[in-house]
C-alpha cells in the first residue's frame, strides 16, 4: 500500500537512445554508404503493449510515406526498433527527428530494462571509423 509519501514510479517518454553502432556493423557488409540497409536503434526502454500496437500502426499506416519516407519501414524487437531500407544520412537528414516525435507521441508506460549488444568485428576498422562518423550525425531529438 502507498502512502501519501510514497509516489507510483515516474513515467517515462518513450524515445529513441540512438543507433546501435555494433548492430549496425554487424548488419552492414562491404557496401556503400548510399546503399538502403537497416539501422539498428535502442529504445530507452521497453514499449507496453500499447505503444507495440502503436507503434505496428504507424509502421503499415503509410505514415512515414505521407512524410515523405515510403520505402522505409520499422520493426520493433523488445527495446530494439529497427529501422529498415534507410540510410545513416537519410536519418540524420530529417528522419530521425521525425522518428523521434512519433515515438515519442505513442508514449504511454513505465521504465524497462535493456538487453546488451553484442559487438562485431568482421569490417576493417577504416570502414568501422566511416560508420561512426556517420552514426554521430543523427540524432532523434
Amino acid at each position: 500500500m502507498m502512502t501519501s509519501e510514497q509516489s507510483a514510479p515516474a513515467v517515462q517518454l518513450l524515445r529513441v537512445e540512438g543507433v546501435v553502432f555494433s548492430c549496425l556493423v554487424a548488419g552492414i557488409e562491404e557496401s556503400e554508404l548510399s546503399d538502403r540497409y537497416t539501422v539498428p536503434t535502442i529504445l530507452n526502454r521497453r514499449p507496453s503493449r500499447s505503444e507495440h500496437e502503436r507503434l505496428n500502426h504507424i509502421a503499415a499506416s503509410g505514415h512515414l510515406a505521407a512524410a515523405g519516407y515510403p520505402e522505409v519501414g520499422l520493426i520493433l524487437n523488445d527495446r530494439r526498433l529497427d529501422v529498415t531500407n534507410t540510410t545513416l544520412d537519410e536519418l540524420s537528414e530529417g528522419l530521425a527527428v521525425l522518428l523521434g516525435a512519433l515515438i515519442q507521441d505513442l508514449s504511454d508506460a513505465v521504465d524497462d530494462s535493456h538487453r546488451p549488444a553484442h559487438p562485431a568485428r568482421h569490417l576493417p576498422e577504416s570502414r568501422r571509423e566511416q560508420l561512426r562518423k556517420a552514426v554521430a550525425r543523427v540524432h532523434f531529438y
